[in-house]
């Protein structure tokens, strides 16, 4: 069932890993950068190691 939503998925887990690694919930204006890391990991093939290094170099990280 997962592997049918493989971008609702990808979304959740960069979206759970920018609110653990800023301490915040996402705004609406975080809405933009998240959709940009999304869609760079899926030229990446959502793998765990470029997500985390694309949410410790986002925008939103390094505005904390």
């Amino acid at each position: 069932m997962l592997m049918k939503r493989k971008e609702l998925v990808a979304r959740c887990l960069t979206e759970k890993m920018l609110i653990y690694a800023t301490g915040r919930k996402l705004e609406a204006t975080d809405r933009g950068e998240v959709n940009r890391l999304v869609a760079e990991l899926a030229k990446k093939e959502n793998r765990l190691r470029d997500r985390v290094h694309l949410v410790a170099t986002s925008k939103i990280f390094r505005s904390k």
